[in-house]
């Protein structure tokens, strides 16, 4: 019986060592799309949203950088949807010299905060309407854009005619060890994001770096169906616009053009309660493949320590053991590598060792929690 358990604990550990492969394969596999943005002539009027909620600290670069954008200023409009601030998030935005910047407050549309569930879905849906943009382009108050960004996502979405496109995320500036090591283990959630996109496993994106046909999100009757989960503005529209367009119908933009740089979290507690907020909208994935996956990753994770736990007073478990660690260390560096290359960051892979232990135990701990604890976000309780 023991033969045949320990069989399918290695077995759950070579999905994973092959899943990692896979999707290092389909992102390699993936040339940069950099060569049609020089002759891109830009003609449509574009509407960026950027929910913001206590971001006085970094709501100020973030408008900036869309501001200095390599796109004709008459073709763009920034709408910033203060989601009841109780800092200068709102002050500060309104000081900048910004012509193109509009300011909605979710204050002036309800009464309390208390009557919203899905406060960031809300604060989107209300600049769509208030906007004019024949394209939507989102990301988040503690981002900083680079120069094409606009023209980037734009130019990939129209000459390929995608109705939803994502598009690259990193953590920087890394100041501490444990932003470190959330930068390592996110180098290589991108390249799974991209893979899978590419691939047409499953449905990933980012709300940090998000553009949309606004026909397209009325198409889909925009959050209805999923304005009941907190969290899930990026990959619960994305898998509404799958399901309406098909998979050619979304699409991942690889290029260093159109990188978001985002603030990793400060303290554990932040980046426990972030994972949290991530992990909770998977219940409402309509996707049977990307749960799948998803619970054979952890399954594989949870044997793992479970097996490292019985090696120590039964030593048949010990060559198994090793076995299913040095699948998931081999697979991971082959990840992070290839994540930590596209974005400059290869400095940060002297931190696997710790981040192997780091991700073994956070796996587990926020892949069981998810589903079930409520979590902090922005001064709010929220499940």
């Amino acid at each position: 019986m023991w033969i045949t358990i320990l069989f399918l604990w290695i077995s759950l550990s070579l999905f994973y060592f092959a899943l990692l492969l896979f999707y290092v394969f389909f992102w390699q596999n993936k040339s940069t799309q950099n060569n049609q943005l020089s002759a891109y002539k830009s003609k449509y009027f574009v509407t960026i949203i950027v929910p913001a909620r206590n971001e006085e600290a970094c709501i100020e670069n973030c408008l900036n950088s869309i501001y200095q954008q390599n796109y004709p200023q008459f073709l763009y409009e920034i709408i910033l949807v203060d989601d009841f601030s109780e800092d200068n998030t709102v002050k500060i935005a309104q000081s900048l010299d910004i012509e193109n910047l509009k300011i909605l407050r979710l204050a002036d549309y309800f009464n309390s905060h208390d009557e919203i569930t899905a406060h960031k879905k809300t604060a989107i849906t209300k600049a769509i309407e208030k906007g004019r943009g024949a394209f939507i382009v989102t990301t988040d108050a503690d981002c900083i854009v680079p120069p094409n960004w606009i023209r980037s996502m734009i130019c990939f979405i129209e000459t390929k005619n995608f109705a939803f496109v994502t598009g690259p995320v990193y953590f920087a500036p890394n100041k501490t060890l444990l932003q470190k090591i959330l930068a390592l283990d996110f180098a290589g959630m991108m390249v799974t994001t991209g893979a899978s996109v590419f691939s047409g496993l499953s449905n990933m994106s980012n709300g940090a770096n998000l553009a949309y046909r606004r026909s397209a999100f009325y198409e889909v009757e925009g959050f209805k169906g999923i304005d009941h989960v907190a969290s899930g503005d990026d990959l619960l529209l994305m898998e509404k616009m799958s399901s309406k367009y098909g998979k050619s119908g979304v699409g991942f933009l690889k290029s260093k053009e159109a990188m978001v740089e985002t603030l990793p979290p400060e303290d554990f507690n932040a980046f426990f309660n972030q994972r949290i907020r991530w992990t909770s909208k998977s219940t409402a994935y309509q996707d049977p493949k990307i749960k799948i996956v998803l619970t054979l990753v952890w399954l594989s994770v949870f044997f793992l320590v479970l097996s490292g736990i019985l090696a120590i007073w039964f030593p048949m478990f010990r060559r198994p053991f090793l076995i299913q660690l040095a699948l998931k260390m081999v697979a991971d560096f082959i990840l992070l590598y290839t994540g930590t290359r596209f974005f400059q960051q290869n400095q940060l892979l002297w931190l696997f060792l710790p981040a192997q232990i780091f991700h073994i135990f956070y796996i587990l701990l926020i892949g069981f929690l998810g589903n079930f604890k409520r979590y902090e976000w922005k001064g709010r309780t929220v499940k």
